[in-house]
């Protein structure tokens, strides 16, 4: 069973000159219980295809097949994808100011996420807004309770996100750049709330330029440059014994090299 299936994308967006190729022909399958992890610098296209498996490129030119759970998400009408974004599609993006609603207090919309794709109403609300809360590591009691975004610190503004994309405990988990706004504690638990949604059958599509996140979650990793796959494989593999140049830049551009196989199933997958 695929979650998550991508075949032959390929999206250009209308360039003032020439037209810009953002992903030239992209294969990729996840499957419940598996995290692929999409890794390459900025303009690799990791994002764009974030956001073309959410529905939300309409001006770039697509073709290929993307779905979810069986629904074609390039074809699928606007109301089919709404329901399927926050019910069977998380989302964690990076610009973590501008995913909520200015005007209202955080919590306050975490009820208004659950409502919108909840059929029971507000059952069973408190205890999985609680319970997302919980695994984003984010209290927001006491003192933080009814504030507005601009009260709250980026990284806490991350984990609210963290927490509205688990409302539903989706089957499929997008995160782009879950780390940007954390520091080096947090970005390791979150890294823990992310393997045990794999665990638990999660099936999770991971965009970062973080490769510690990338050894820490992921089973499979899709090294991009340009919009094009350059390398693909196990984690542990492609970490391990790089085929490519660019992989082995990458991982040489990294602070702490030797921590990425700091992982017991990621020096199996290398037969270390």
């Amino acid at each position: 069973m695929t979650m998550l299936a991508i075949d032959g994308l390929r999206v250009v967006h209308r360039g003032p000159r020439t037209p810009v190729v953002a992903v030239a022909g992209l294969d990729l399958a996840v499957a419940p219980g598996r995290a692929v992890a999409l890794v390459g610098e900025s303009g690799s296209g990791k994002s764009t295809v974030i956001n073309i498996v959410l529905g939300l490129l309409n001006r770039a030119e697509v073709s290929g097949a993307v779905t979810v759970d069986g629904v074609d998400m390039l074809r699928a009408p606007q109301r089919v994808l709404r329901r399927m974004r926050g019910r069977r599609i998380g989302f964690v993006g990076q610009q973590s100011f501008a995913a909520f609603d200015p005007l209202f207090p955080v919590d306050a919309q975490l009820r208004e996420a659950w409502r919108a794709h909840a059929a029971g109403g507000a059952t069973g609300m408190d205890a999985a807004i609680a319970g997302a809360l919980d695994v984003a590591g984010l209290d927001l009691a006491g003192l933080a309770a009814g504030l507005p975004p601009h009260r709250l610190s980026g990284g806490m503004l991350q984990r609210a996100q963290v927490a509205a994309a688990l409302l539903h405990r989706p089957p499929l988990v997008l995160a782009d750049e879950p780390t940007s706004a954390l520091d080096a504690l947090l970005a390791r638990r979150l890294a823990e709330a992310l393997r045990a949604l794999r665990d638990n059958g999660t099936a999770v599509l991971l965009a970062t330029h973080d490769l510690g996140l990338a050894a820490r979650v992921a089973d499979e990793v899709v090294v991009m440059r340009a919009g094009t796959v350059v390398e693909r494989g196990p984690v542990g593999e492609v970490f391990a014994r790089p085929r490519e140049a660019y992989t082995e830049a990458l991982l040489a551009a990294h602070p702490s090299r030797g921590l990425l196989l700091d992982r017991p199933e990621v020096v199996d997958e290398a037969g270390a």
